[in-house]
């Protein structure tokens, strides 16, 4: 009898093969998506992460495609930033020329050998930031696929999952306004989210370079990209402000914060001794 109660219990659980694309050469980027990745292989998921940040020690179910070291992501000096009045156009020329470098690394080795290989995933998760050259695996493999953003969500990014990006109520990424905008504020929000928008669209996107390594039979970016599951979003509207959300815009603001530990003794020791 108790065996029986026993087998009433059990549940069958299936695990997924999964792929998280995070090109991008910001470490910063990474320490968020990093978490999740990782709990995704603690849950027993098989998990494969394309990045420039391998694992230092091997982890059960987490595979890494090592990718070459960007040569101009070290330091960021934020001494040579403009000033605040064109920081965003700065800002916009850096986001396109990364871009670049992130479409170029689709020539690495490691990359060629996936786009050839025969592997078979469940669910892709990839990055959205400044450019879309590598949602060509969503096609490639033909699985669903889960964006990630490491920030708040681009400009370009919502409407992927019809999510509202009104500018006059909504303040632009780039710009330095809040929600209690005055007109002149709402118009050149307006104006900076038009732009942001074509810069995107005309120099980062990356249709060009994804067809020629993906095949010509690859849909166009902006359209693969209106395929998307399901939109996380490293915000909280504590911070970043109340606005409306679809149920596939989430956000989760915090998710790489771990359990805090406790002070070493020498530390703590020195803190009470010089309060």
């Amino acid at each position: 009898m108790r065996l029986l109660l026993l087998f009433a219990f059990l549940t069958s659980v299936n695990s997924l093969k999964i792929l998280g694309i995070f090109p991008y050469a910001g470490k910063s980027h990474f320490v968020v998506f990093e978490v999740l990745l990782k709990e995704l292989a603690k849950r027993g998921h098989q998990v494969t992460v394309v990045s420039e940040f391998p694992q230092k020690q091997p982890i059960q179910n987490y595979k890494d495609i090592a990718l070459e070291k960007s040569p101009n992501m070290e330091i960021i000096n934020i001494a040579d930033m403009p000033p605040p009045f064109i920081r965003k156009y700065a800002i916009l020329k850096y986001l396109v020329q990364a871009a670049w470098e992130t479409c170029d690394k689709l020539n690495q080795k490691p990359i060629r050998e996936l786009i050839n290989s025969a592997d078979k995933y469940d669910l892709l998760l990839i990055e959205y930031f400044n450019t879309d050259c590598f949602l060509g695996f969503a096609h490639k493999f033909k699985v669903p696929f889960i964006g990630l953003s490491s920030c708040y969500d681009m400009p370009w990014s919502g409407e992927r999952v019809a999510n509202p990006t009104n500018p006059a109520y909504i303040p632009n990424h780039f710009g330095n306004f809040n929600i209690n905008m005055n007109f002149w504020e709402r118009l050149e929000n307006t104006v900076l989210h038009v732009y942001t928008n074509i810069i995107y669209s005309t120099l980062m996107q990356g249709d060009e370079i994804a067809k020629k390594h993906f095949g010509d039979d690859l849909p166009p970016l902006h359209v693969l990209a209106r395929n998307t599951s399901l939109f996380l979003v490293n915000t909280l509207p504590a911070l970043n402000g109340v606005r409306p959300k679809v149920p596939s815009f989430v956000e989760i603001g915090g998710m790489n914060i771990g359990k805090s530990k406790r002070v070493s003794p020498t530390v703590s020791r020195a803190y009470n001794t010089n309060r």
